[in-house]
């Protein structure tokens, strides 16, 4: 700089601000009296920073809100309906990360009634679903016998607000018109 003095720790805030510019997206005008060089990835040292600034998911925003998963189960209850026995229908149930962080889905279980009457496509967890994203559990009811059956699914992760939520299933073996049985 030429004849122009700068107070103690001036590289720091120019360092700063940069920073915030950097996390909310902004430039730098080009009136700036201290123009800087062009914005940089994420990954690489800031300027006036001695080492580079991680950024994680659960770094706070320029709101200051924390950033954390949120799970959601679409639908939360599903009805198969009256299904004739020796058939079968397939339901699909999402898994939905609504929340701005990595969710780490840590189980995927149901308990039915009659286990050989439904059944899940094997999921392979942990599963990370990002943010904005989701993952789809198919669900098949394949009655053996005649009369209501019930379950509940049930999935655990690491959405802190809620690490276990359920989704009820519901159906109905019925006598094949068909076949008698």
């Amino acid at each position: 700089m030429t004849g122009v003095a700068e107070a103690p720790g001036s590289e720091y805030l120019r360092g700063m601000r940069a920073a915030v510019l950097l996390l909310t997206g902004c430039t730098l005008p080009s009136s700036d009296p201290h123009p800087r060089e062009q914005s940089k990835p994420a990954d690489q040292s800031l300027p006036g920073a001695d080492t580079a600034l991680p950024v994680e998911d659960t770094a706070p925003s320029a709101t200051g809100v924390t950033a954390t998963p949120h799970i959601e189960l679409d639908p939360t209850s599903t009805d198969f309906g009256s299904v004739p026995i020796g058939r079968y229908t397939v339901q699909p149930i999402s898994i939905k990360n609504v929340g701005h962080a990595d969710l780490e889905i840590d189980s995927v279980l149901f308990m039915p009634s009659d286990p050989s009457d439904l059944t899940m496509e094997p999921i392979e967890t942990p599963l990370v679903v990002p943010s904005g994203e989701m993952r789809v559990v198919t669900i098949q009811f394949a009655p053996t016998d005649e009369g209501k059956d019930q379950s509940v699914l049930t999935v655990q992760s690491n959405d802190s607000n809620a690490p276990t939520v359920h989704a009820e299933l519901h159906g109905t073996g019925v006598a094949d018109a068909d076949t008698g049985t």
